[in-house]
């Protein structure tokens, strides 16, 4: 699908603001107008039209944004491999201390990846701070966060952390295909996107993660939503289908 024009000449920060924000708009908050409180007499016909109206308008916006979502996570993705010299490298062989844990030793060329702070640091400072990135690599069944920008409640950095199994990004990157959607991580929104490593095989040995933080904005979405008037009567309100952390 063709990008808008104002999409095509936005930066890549003001995309993923852009984006996020209509993502939450359906995908987070909006299950369709509820009324909270009913008094003695029912929505007319019209308003039951509109509301529907109104529904299936933004489902068709969703679904086209999330299109340009998806290219422009993908983009965000290359961009943070690009910083790298060569192709991922799974070394289970060596084993390296990552916070608490120790994880098989990702290369890029000669350098490794582990503990690598200062790529994934200058990677989210381009971007003014608009996004937080992740590498993992896969030690057995699982997915180890070896370096990140991503901060934890007490603003220590999630090195060592993994992936929770439950969470539909795990099943998804193990089958050697990427995942986008929203996250609770440590305590705060995200909009994810999940891009899968695969060594010369098409084994899955990583991942690579894209992360937009939206707590504030999410929040003052909720409050707008929920202080919309329908009909004589009644109140709509947000539903926020989510798991815990992931």
């Amino acid at each position: 699908m063709q990008q808008p024009a104002f999409l095509r000449h936005a930066s890549i920060a003001t995309k993923l603001s852009l984006v996020a924000f209509l993502f939450l708009t359906i995908g987070s908050l909006v299950a369709g107008f509820y009324i909270n409180r009913v008094g003695s007499t029912l929505l007319d016909q019209a308003t039951v039209e509109r509301l529907s109206i109104q529904n299936q308008q933004i489902v068709d916006m969703v679904e086209s944004v999330a299109q340009v979502q998806n290219q422009t996570a993908d983009q965000m993705a290359e961009l943070l491999q690009d910083r790298y010299d060569d192709d991922f490298r799974l070394d289970t062989t060596q084993r390296i201390a990552v916070g608490t844990e120790t994880a098989p030793a990702l290369w890029s060329g000669h350098q490794l990846v582990n503990n690598d702070f200062s790529t994934v640091d200058s990677f989210t400072n381009t971007l003014a701070g608009a996004v937080v990135v992740t590498i993992f690599v896969r030690d057995g069944d699982d997915l180890v966060r070896v370096t990140t920008s991503l901060k934890k409640e007490d603003g220590l950095r999630a090195i060592g952390t993994k992936l929770d199994r439950q969470y539909p990004a795990y099943a998804t990157l193990m089958k050697g295909e990427p995942f986008w959607g929203p996250a609770l991580l440590f305590g705060r929104d995200y909009i994810t996107h999940y891009h899968p490593l695969l060594d010369e095989k098409k084994q899955v040995i990583g991942a690579v993660f894209i992360g937009l933080d939206f707590t504030q904005s999410l929040a003052d979405l909720k409050k707008r939503i929920e202080s919309v008037k329908v009909g004589d009567t009644g109140y709509a309100f947000a539903i926020n289908a989510r798991a815990g952390d992931k």
